[in-house]
């Protein structure tokens, strides 16, 4: 998982172009809804990325899903490959 393609899921589920998302953006004024949230946590732990509903509901922000992913990525280098 890169950053670019975690912006390419946010997008496609959102339904919103990618151009739009910056770090600060908040994921569910753009639109994502309960079952989005839920749609990319399956499509990260397919990726083998630890994450929960919870992680990504508890501030949701495409900074801060990715410095939960780049922690993650960080801490378990066979994950980026």
């Amino acid at each position: 998982m890169t950053r670019e393609g975690l912006v390419a899921a946010i997008a496609r589920v959102a339904e919103v172009p990618a151009a739009d998302l910056s770090d600060d953006t908040d994921l569910i004024a753009v639109g994502l809804d309960s079952l989005g949230f839920m749609r990319l946590v399956n499509e990260l732990r397919v990726l083998g990325l630890p994450v929960t509903y919870a992680d990504l509901a508890g501030e949701p922000t495409l900074g801060a899903w990715w410095a939960r992913i780049a922690s993650i990525l960080a801490h378990n280098p066979y994950l980026a490959a």
